[in-house]
Protein backbone atom coordinates (compact mmCIF):
# COMPACT_ATOMS: atom_id res chain seq x y z
CA UNK A 1 0.00 0.00 0.00
CA UNK A 2 1.45 3.34 -1.05
CA UNK A 3 0.24 6.28 1.00
CA UNK A 4 1.19 9.77 0.00
CA UNK A 5 0.46 12.39 -2.59
CA UNK A 6 0.64 11.06 -6.16
CA UNK A 7 3.37 12.36 -8.48
CA UNK A 8 0.64 13.78 -10.77
CA UNK A 9 -2.99 14.76 -10.29
CA UNK A 10 -5.12 11.84 -11.54
CA UNK A 11 -8.89 12.22 -11.86
CA UNK A 12 -9.53 9.25 -9.57
CA UNK A 13 -7.66 7.18 -6.99
CA UNK A 14 -8.65 3.55 -6.41
CA UNK A 15 -9.86 2.78 -2.92
CA UNK A 16 -10.18 -0.97 -2.60
CA UNK A 17 -12.97 -0.79 -0.08
CA UNK A 18 -12.97 -4.30 1.37
CA UNK A 19 -11.36 -7.72 1.55
CA UNK A 20 -11.68 -10.46 -1.05
CA UNK A 21 -10.38 -14.03 -1.20
CA UNK A 22 -8.90 -13.81 -4.71
CA UNK A 23 -9.38 -17.26 -6.22
CA UNK A 24 -9.12 -18.77 -9.68
CA UNK A 25 -9.71 -22.47 -10.32
CA UNK A 26 -9.32 -24.69 -13.37
CA UNK A 27 -12.00 -27.07 -14.63
CA UNK A 28 -10.04 -29.99 -13.17
CA UNK A 29 -10.26 -28.51 -9.64
CA UNK A 30 -6.64 -27.28 -9.44
CA UNK A 31 -5.90 -23.68 -8.55
CA UNK A 32 -5.17 -21.60 -11.65
CA UNK A 33 -3.06 -19.34 -9.46
CA UNK A 34 -2.22 -19.50 -5.76
CA UNK A 35 -5.12 -18.27 -3.60
CA UNK A 36 -4.44 -14.87 -2.04
CA UNK A 37 -6.28 -12.57 0.31
CA UNK A 38 -6.85 -9.13 -1.18
CA UNK A 39 -6.67 -7.70 2.33
CA UNK A 40 -8.33 -4.35 2.94
CA UNK A 41 -9.48 -4.10 6.57
CA UNK A 42 -11.29 -1.00 7.81
CA UNK A 43 -8.12 0.55 9.31
CA UNK A 44 -6.36 0.31 5.92
CA UNK A 45 -9.36 1.76 4.07
CA UNK A 46 -9.53 4.59 6.61
CA UNK A 47 -5.80 5.36 6.16
CA UNK A 48 -6.21 5.39 2.36
CA UNK A 49 -9.21 7.70 2.59
CA UNK A 50 -7.41 10.14 4.91
CA UNK A 51 -4.64 10.55 2.33
CA UNK A 52 -7.16 10.71 -0.53
CA UNK A 53 -9.13 13.46 1.22
CA UNK A 54 -5.94 15.51 1.59
CA UNK A 55 -5.05 14.94 -2.07
CA UNK A 56 -8.64 15.67 -3.10
CA UNK A 57 -8.42 19.14 -1.56
CA UNK A 58 -5.06 19.79 -3.24
CA UNK A 59 -5.67 18.31 -6.70
CA UNK A 60 -9.37 17.53 -7.13
CA UNK A 61 -8.65 13.79 -7.32
CA UNK A 62 -11.70 11.75 -6.26
CA UNK A 63 -11.61 8.40 -4.44
CA UNK A 64 -13.20 5.59 -6.44
CA UNK A 65 -14.56 2.81 -4.25
CA UNK A 66 -13.84 -0.52 -5.95
CA UNK A 67 -16.44 -3.12 -4.99
CA UNK A 68 -15.79 -6.76 -5.85
CA UNK A 69 -18.84 -8.17 -4.05
CA UNK A 70 -21.98 -6.96 -2.29
CA UNK A 71 -20.37 -7.02 1.15
CA UNK A 72 -17.80 -4.49 0.01
CA UNK A 73 -20.52 -2.33 -1.53
CA UNK A 74 -22.49 -2.37 1.71
CA UNK A 75 -19.30 -1.57 3.65
CA UNK A 76 -18.80 1.58 1.57
CA UNK A 77 -22.24 2.81 2.68
CA UNK A 78 -21.22 2.20 6.31
CA UNK A 79 -17.81 3.89 5.82
CA UNK A 80 -19.62 6.97 4.55
CA UNK A 81 -22.09 6.92 7.43
CA UNK A 82 -19.10 6.71 9.82
CA UNK A 83 -17.70 9.88 8.24
CA UNK A 84 -14.68 8.32 6.47
CA UNK A 85 -15.53 10.21 3.27
CA UNK A 86 -17.54 13.31 2.43
CA UNK A 87 -19.17 14.19 -0.83
CA UNK A 88 -20.66 12.13 -3.61
CA UNK A 89 -19.05 8.67 -3.66
CA UNK A 90 -17.77 7.18 -6.90
CA UNK A 91 -18.63 3.46 -6.95
CA UNK A 92 -16.94 1.05 -9.37
CA UNK A 93 -18.57 -2.38 -9.46
CA UNK A 94 -15.71 -4.71 -10.41
CA UNK A 95 -17.43 -7.66 -12.04
CA UNK A 96 -16.11 -10.91 -13.46
CA UNK A 97 -13.46 -11.74 -10.86
CA UNK A 98 -13.97 -15.48 -10.28
CA UNK A 99 -14.41 -15.21 -6.50
CA UNK A 100 -16.30 -11.92 -6.65
CA UNK A 101 -19.55 -10.97 -8.31
CA UNK A 102 -20.16 -12.33 -11.80
CA UNK A 103 -20.30 -10.10 -14.84
CA UNK A 104 -24.08 -10.06 -15.27
CA UNK A 105 -26.05 -7.01 -16.40
CA UNK A 106 -29.11 -8.18 -14.44
CA UNK A 107 -27.18 -7.64 -11.19
CA UNK A 108 -26.69 -3.92 -11.82
CA UNK A 109 -30.23 -2.88 -10.90
CA UNK A 110 -30.04 -4.92 -7.71
CA UNK A 111 -26.62 -3.67 -6.63
CA UNK A 112 -27.61 0.00 -6.67
CA UNK A 113 -30.10 -0.77 -3.87
CA UNK A 114 -27.27 -1.66 -1.52
CA UNK A 115 -24.90 1.20 -2.17
CA UNK A 116 -24.82 4.70 -0.79
CA UNK A 117 -27.59 7.03 -1.94
CA UNK A 118 -26.65 9.63 -4.57
CA UNK A 119 -23.56 7.71 -5.66
CA UNK A 120 -22.00 7.92 -9.11
CA UNK A 121 -21.91 4.42 -10.57
CA UNK A 122 -19.78 2.55 -13.06
CA UNK A 123 -18.97 -1.10 -13.69
CA UNK A 124 -16.03 -2.85 -15.21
Amino acid sequence: MRLGPPPAAPEIAACNAGTLNYLKIKDNGEWASPPIVFDNPVAKVQAMLQVMLQVMHETGTQPEFECFHTGILRSVAMDLKAGLHRGVPEINLVMGVASGMPCDAELLALLTRWGPPAARWKAC
